[in-house]
């Protein structure tokens, strides 16, 4: 599902709401900075409730409306650091 921040109801209870949902960030129109985009479209259809899977490819701040009301958000983006391409890192927010 490619959603605008606008279009997750944070309002919902229960079972209905995610438990933890998967962000694709990006921008298609340039090449490897897809890459989210493309993780996401791929997961939809082997992950299921209570896995939500997200597209985003506006600006930044949607991303404060797009990480409420889950237990778990997990992004995937492209991003420029030490060692190869295609190294994956994992950063956790609970860590301190």
């Amino acid at each position: 599902m490619k959603m605008s921040p606008a279009g997750i109801d944070h309002g919902q209870a229960g079972p209905a709401l995610a438990a933890t949902r998967i962000i694709g960030i990006g921008n298609g129109l340039r090449g490897d900075d897809a890459v989210g985009l493309v993780v996401a479209r791929r997961l939809r259809g082997l992950v299921g409730p209570p896995v939500q899977v997200v597209e985003a490819e506006g600006p930044c701040l949607d991303l404060l409306e797009l990480i409420g009301g889950v237990k778990k958000v997990v992004l995937v983006d492209a991003a420029g650091g030490p060692g190869p391409e295609g190294r994956i890192h994992r950063f956790d927010a609970t860590a301190g």
